[in-house]
């Protein structure tokens, strides 16, 4: 787990992420001392509220999968499907250009972000989306200011930044502080789809009694079911599946199974139901007599320990 010294920054930079595909979209913006202080404060308002880089630190991770609330503090190990999304790609990045032009057309601006490096050299990015930094703009011609005993119209551009950012990115962690705002800067859906074959694929050798060459070609075109597949193959316990329960878990739960090339696979149709029950998100209980009920779960915790 990487970390950085946020008390001894040595270097702060400032930059914008414009709208389109590549690297150049990432462009540094020159900010004065008092801007740099700015955002030495934000992230170590993020960094306090995630609870990250403290000795004791243990937060949950983040699964693709999940509905997630508002501001929830997670954790995201930098694994293959984010090796290329963009702020991981801006971590890696290096002799980024510098333009104060990056700004004069704000409406591009997709998110802001901070480049801090330590004492040491360790890095870290910090990426807020910009909503709320080009929303002054809209007052322009409204905001005032008090300048020689006198209420004056501000007519310069005026940006504003945020008390905190949405995550954190490290050389092998991302430290997530608004799970909405990380999916959309990450575009989540679309890195995930275009991985999703493979994972399914992947999947095929994890648990030896399921076939899952017929998921691997469903996932490719089902967003939320690329996430499950997604949150699948970060399962640690996905190997130690007993056949013999997830059938009577298939049959309870309404998920058509048959038999494809000696393995078990859902039936057409059924496809994302058994990702949700292999997942933990579908499942069944009866309390009122002769009345079976079915429910899926976007969103769950465990509460007797072990992995969700």
């Amino acid at each position: 787990m990487s970390t950085v010294d946020l008390a001894n920054i040595r270097t702060t930079e400032f930059g914008v992420c414009l709208y389109g595909d590549g690297n150049d979209n990432n462009v540094l913006v020159p900010v004065d001392a008092g801007v740099q202080t700015a955002l030495r404060e934000m992230a170590q308002a993020t960094a306090d509220k995630i609870g990250c880089f403290g000795r004791n630190a243990n937060l949950p991770s983040y699964e693709p999968a999940e509905k997630y609330a508002a501001t929830e503090a997670l954790k995201c190990p930098i694994d293959d499907d984010l090796e290329a999304s963009a702020p991981v790609a801006l971590f890696r990045a290096n002799n980024l250009p510098t333009s104060v032009a990056a700004i004069a057309e704000p409406s591009a601006i997709e998110f802001y972000f901070a480049r801090l490096r330590d004492n040491r050299g360790r890095q870290l990015i910090a990426v807020k989306r910009a909503a709320q930094f080009k929303g002054m703009l809209k007052a322009k011609g409204r905001l005032i200011r008090w300048l020689d005993d006198t209420m004056q119209v501000v007519e310069d551009d005026v940006f504003k930044l945020d008390p905190d950012f949405d995550y954190l990115v490290t050389d092998d962690e991302i430290y997530i502080l608004r799970p909405s705002a990380f999916e959309f800067t990450v575009d989540l859906d679309e890195t995930i789809l275009a991985k999703a074959k493979e994972n399914a694929e992947s999947l095929h050798n994890t648990v030896a009694f399921i076939d899952f060459s017929g998921i691997a070609e469903y996932v490719g075109g089902h967003k939320r079911a690329a996430r499950l597949v997604a949150a699948l193959k970060k399962r640690n316990d996905l190997a130690s599946t007993d056949q013999r329960l997830l059938k009577k878990e298939c049959r309870e739960t309404g998920v058509a199974v048959e038999r494809r090339n000696g393995r078990m696979c859902p039936a057409a149709g059924h496809e994302y139901e058994f990702l949700m029950l292999l997942d933990r998100r579908r499942y069944a209980l009866t309390l009122i007599a002769d009345t079976p009920e079915t429910y899926e779960a976007p969103s769950r915790r465990r509460v007797n320990g072990g992995a969700a």
